[in-house]
């Protein structure tokens, strides 16, 4: 199960990009790991991350609409928000959240 509640629409009611949907695809590469912390390895997590980005920044730089450096940025935030919301529940994200800060895990 992917977490799709929170997101926006970033494409127009004729089909075309109208933002970079960079909270969106935070949400959703975000989900494939908080969803199921464990499930996937990290080697599966960054095959599918890398198949998704290579996908969608091919379709969005058709748009014009694609910003690599701000969607870098609007993506390390919004994955943040995400982890800090999931850690009410999932003690796990501690250490996800730290490494999203490249901040060391003490014991």
């Amino acid at each position: 199960m992917i977490d799709v509640g929170s997101m926006q629409h970033a494409v127009s009611a004729s089909g075309t990009g109208t933002k970079t949907g960079a909270a969106d695809v935070a949400r959703f590469l975000g989900s494939l790991e908080t969803m199921a912390p464990g499930l996937l390895s990290a080697t599966d997590l960054h095959d599918l991350r890398v198949a998704f980005m290579t996908a969608y920044t091919g379709e969005v730089r058709q748009s014009g609409l694609y910003d690599p450096a701000a969607q870098a940025v609007a993506g390390a935030w919004y994955r943040l928000e995400l982890e800090v919301a999931v850690l009410k529940s999932d003690p796990s994200a501690k250490s996800r959240i730290l490494r999203l800060l490249n901040l060391e895990v003490t014991p």
